[in-house]
């Protein structure tokens, strides 16, 4: 992993406007706006915007970067769509209901099934669970993970093309001949 990736492990809020990326010996990686706030009602317009301020912030278009600077841009918006991707879903399948997330610790099975879930004291739905004990509510089970997939097809361009013949499964007229 690159010091990019490290570093985005200490994304800094700077105050609530942008944010800053910063390495471990204090390097700008990069700065960045407002943070994603998705709403059901704009989240085209939200994951757009996550795309374009990457592309606002790259050194160069994307031909003149080499192989190392796209491969810490995909993964930078992998990373910011898959946060926006996680929001949306939950957006969506909370359908402006009250909604906890909570981790299940265990589920017993005897004549129905009972399961024990916990969640942070502070969550601000929390009366709202409260008020719900003894009444019917609307489990959802999963989340956004299944919404992740394909990432693994967006590649950087190499620095160095394959030669013909070599290097990327190609194969010579004399090696499919044999």
């Amino acid at each position: 992993m690159s010091k990019h990736h490290h570093a985005l492990n200490n994304l800094l809020a700077e105050d609530g406007e942008t944010a800053t990326l910063e390495t471990a010996d204090g390097e700008v990686l990069a700065t960045f706006g407002a943070a994603t706030t998705i709403a059901a009602d704009t989240m085209l317009g939200d994951l757009m915007a996550c795309l374009i301020d990457e592309l606002k912030t790259a050194p160069d278009v994307w031909q003149k970067m080499p192989e190392h600077q796209q491969q810490d841009m995909i993964y930078r918006v992998q990373q910011r769509v898959q946060s926006a991707i996680h929001e949306a879903v939950q957006i969506i399948a909370s359908d402006n209901r009250p909604t906890i997330v909570a981790t299940v610790e265990s589920v017993t099975v005897k004549d129905g099934i009972k399961a024990v879930v916990t969640l942070p004291k502070s969550d601000a739905q929390r009366h709202e669970l409260f008020d719900a004990a003894g009444m019917a509510v609307l489990l959802i089970v999963g989340g956004a993970a299944g919404y992740y997939g394909g990432s693994d097809q967006v590649k950087p361009d190499p620095d160095q093309p394959a030669l013909n013949g070599f290097g990327d499964g190609e194969q010579t007229e004399l090696d499919r001949a044999a």
